[in-house]
């Protein structure tokens, strides 16, 4: 026994572990993950008391909103008139295959909590940053262009994935200004890759300054798989480097 417990320190300290010690290591590892994921949506269904499901239909779309029975119905009112002002239009410009259907959850969790470009027809916004910040209302915006976006999984970069959703929620905003939200101004220490609102005035850019239409292009290219860092170059003869050198010259909309 002695001799098999110093083996088996000998192989730790050098780095090395039985395969059946990894195992069980690897299915506790799984087992804790697996108990703390189904904890913390026991504790969302908790939250949420029972769920209230509203249909919201208009221009060939509709959103199933899935909310907390406490949830502000006012704020629910202005979630479906950001559906019914925004999707559509998203939809039409950038991705008329974009789902006609789509359900948007409100879970009572901290923080944005906003869904990746892969998720499809379900959306996901958290309840307690709607209270907080009643009039940021186009954090839907943002979220709602996902569904649009649907992009291959792992195959585009997060910061041209985000800065689009960004511009966006800039372009078809209902209620940005009052919100406090804009998109942010140039400054010297910024880089293209920086993401969301500084990406999206670059992109703003680039659509008023260089080629109104760069941003369906570039979005189609990013669904399809086939973005690379050629894109710019082939489409407007400049790189991306070189574009944004371009902007900072003269970021002027």
């Amino acid at each position: 026994m002695r001799k098999e417990q110093g083996r088996l320190r000998r192989m730790i300290a050098q780095g090395r572990m039985p395969l059946g010690l990894s195992l069980a290591l690897i299915a506790l590892a799984w087992g804790v993950g697996a108990a703390i994921l189904l904890g913390q949506r026991a504790w969302i269904s908790h939250r949420m008391g029972r769920p209230v499901r509203r249909l919201v239909e208009g221009n060939g779309y509709s959103l199933l909103l899935v909310y907390p029975e406490h949830f502000n119905p006012a704020t629910c009112e202005r979630i479906a008139a950001c559906f019914l002002a925004a999707y559509p239009r998203q939809a039409a410009r950038f991705n008329p295959a974009a789902p006609r259907r789509v359900t948007l959850v409100i879970e009572p969790v901290e923080g944005f909590l906003e869904t990746g470009p892969t998720q499809g027809r379900v959306l996901h916004q958290s309840n307690l940053y709607l209270q907080r910040k009643p009039q940021d209302i186009d954090v839907v915006t943002f979220n709602l262009f996902r569904a649009v976006q649907n992009y291959p999984e792992g195959r585009y970069p997060a910061w041209v994935c985000d800065g689009l959703a960004d511009y966006a929620r800039h372009t078809y905003g209902v209620n940005n200004v009052a919100a406090g939200w804009s998109l942010v101004s140039y400054a010297p220490t910024q880089r293209h890759t920086d993401s969301y609102a500084v990406t999206a005035r670059f992109f703003a850019w680039l659509e008023k300054r260089v080629d109104a239409h760069i941003l369906e292009d570039l979005d189609r290219a990013l669904r399809a798989g086939t973005y690379t860092d050629t894109f710019w170059k082939q489409r407007t003869g400049r790189s991306v480097d070189q574009l944004w050198t371009a902007y900072g010259a003269d970021p002027v909309l």
